[in-house]
C-alpha cells in the first residue's frame, strides 16, 4: 500500500478520499437495512472524508454521500459459482 501513498497524496493533497477494506457499502434504502449492504474486499472513493465526525468509518452510505466508488474489487476463489446470483 505504501507505493500507492505518493500517488494518493498527489491526487488528494487535502486527504479527502476513502479506501475501504471489508467495509459495508449501503447502496439503497431497504428494510432491514442489512439487505442493501455489500462489503466488497476493497474499494476507493475520491473526494470524501476518510472519517465521519472524527471517527473511523464502519460503512459507506452511498445515498447520503452521492459519490460512487471509483474502484471496487472482490476476490473470487475457485470457479466463482458461490458468488453468482441463483435467482431465476
Amino acid at each position: 500500500m505504501d507505493s500507492i501513498t505518493p500517488v494518493l497524496q498527489e491526487l488528494h493533497p487535502d486527504s479527502q478520499y476513502l479506501i475501504g477494506q471489508d467495509l459495508g457499502i449501503y447502496w439503497c434504502i431497504t428494510e432491514p437495512r442489512e439487505r442493501s449492504a455489500e462489503p466488497p474486499d476493497w474499494f476507493y472513493v475520491a473526494n470524501v472524508p476518510p472519517a465521519l465526525n472524527g471517527k473511523i468509518r464502519r460503512y459507506y452510505v452511498l445515498w447520503q454521500e452521492y459519490i460512487a466508488p471509483v474502484i471496487v474489487l472482490e476476490s473470487v476463489f475457485g470457479d466463482g459459482t458461490e458468488e453468482r446470483d441463483k435467482t431465476p
